[in-house]
């Protein structure tokens, strides 16, 4: 009788019905409920026990076995089905020859009958045939696996993280807000070390920085928020005992550190990472007056649309960034964009460079105001 409900929901389903989403949950639900219903006319035959008589038949002391024999006739019309429905979408036209091994006990490992019907597949050696509702279940699931590509009760996979939040430096998304835009960006908010922030002109302690900067090929790319200049390897820095690797560097406008309260037009920042990941980035702050040759020319390179890269004729000098007095305003701060992690080595040259003003206004109109306010110092010491 089972396998004649079987029959039943498939041609009632039919192809199209099988496509939509809500068709194919009613029609798992259905083959799970059946599935359900046999394993209880297995576990009744097996005590004894007499099932249900879901045809009102009055013949109420018949077992499993003979259930299966009575809906034996009806075993070719639920494959044939089974066959048909998948048979009418182009794709899916070989679900009939899938239902056919469904039934030879090829259901997929971890799926809800997957034991039982493996058991009672039919093998070369003589074992037994599988029983006519399990052939069933067997024929009906394959469909719906074939039509979903999933095995009806499998879960759906989770549904993919969530990519970082769009950050800017203005409006509902700008720096007063970061702390609140990504749960992983908390510190922008929280943080008790935070970057940038005013420096007092005062005589310092800060150990000098040993520099190995040399010639290296160099790649510009406009990331969005900055001009942003990424270095091969060779070029190092020694802070404090410590050896650091250059990796890039990148600009901002107006300059993000202040000193007794002032601004420059801009601000170059050299990011440096030790073997274990820890960061030291130089600052130096720019004014306008001179034309800086090495600045110049990433003007002129500077890329078409963001996230486009180019990669620079000649091997880039990272040194010529850099004041001939070398000595530094150290602290210990974070990154000045989010995530805002803490644990950076900040080192801002007492001794600003100078560029053009035209070069200057040009960067101001890729990228007219990239800066993050200053934070509080609160008990740091600056070197």
């Amino acid at each position: 009788m089972t396998r004649v409900l079987i029959a039943l929901v498939v041609l009632a389903s039919g192809c199209e019905q099988l496509k939509s989403p809500k068709r194919i949950a009613a029609l798992e639900e259905r083959v799970e409920q059946l599935s359900g219903e046999v394993e209880a006319l297995k576990a009744g035959s097996g005590s004894g026990a007499k099932p249900v008589d879901h045809a009102g038949s009055g013949s109420g002391d018949q077992t499993i076995s003979e259930a299966g024999s009575a809906a034996a006739g009806g075993e070719g019309a639920a494959a044939e089905a089974a066959g048909s429905a998948a048979g009418s979408d182009g794709p899916g036209s070989d679900a009939g020859s899938a239902a056919v091994a469904a039934g030879e006990g090829s259901a997929a490992p971890g799926s809800h009958d997957s034991h039982e019907v493996g058991s009672a597949a039919r093998s070369d050696a003589g074992v037994a045939d599988a029983g006519p509702d399990d052939r069933a279940l067997a024929d009906l699931k394959a469909v719906v696996s074939k039509m979903t590509g999933k095995q009806p009760g499998t879960p759906s996979p989770p549904s993919p993280e969530p990519g970082p939040a769009h950050w800017s430096y203005d409006g509902k998304t700008g720096a007063p807000t970061w702390g609140t835009l990504d749960p992983a960006w908390a510190t922008c908010l929280k943080g008790k070390a935070q970057s940038p922030i005013d420096i007092e002109p005062r005589a310092g302690t800060a150990r000098p920085i040993v520099f190995h900067y040399q010639l290296t090929p160099a790649t510009i790319v406009d990331n969005g928020h900055t001009l942003q200049v990424n270095l091969g390897p060779g070029s190092s820095i020694e802070v404090d005992g410590r050896s650091y690797q250059l990796v890039q560097f990148h600009v901002h406008t107006p300059s993000e550190h202040t000193i007794a309260g002032e601004r420059y037009p801009l601000e170059l920042h050299l990011v440096h990472q030790s073997a274990d990941g820890k960061l030291a980035v130089i600052g130096v702050l720019y004014d306008a007056g001179a034309e800086s040759r090495a600045l110049g020319a990433l003007w002129s390179k500077w890329p078409r649309k963001v996230g486009a890269e180019d990669k620079l004729r000649k091997p880039f000098d990272p040194s010529e960034l850099l004041p001939e007095t070398r000595t530094v305003f150290r602290y210990p701060g974070s990154l000045t964009t989010p995530p805002c992690t803490e644990g950076v080595i900040w080192n801002v040259m007492r001794r600003a460079m100078s560029d053009s003003k035209a070069h200057l206004e040009e960067l101001a109109r890729h990228h007219p105001h990239n800066a993050r306010e200053t934070q509080a110092l609160g008990d740091r010491k600056v070197e």
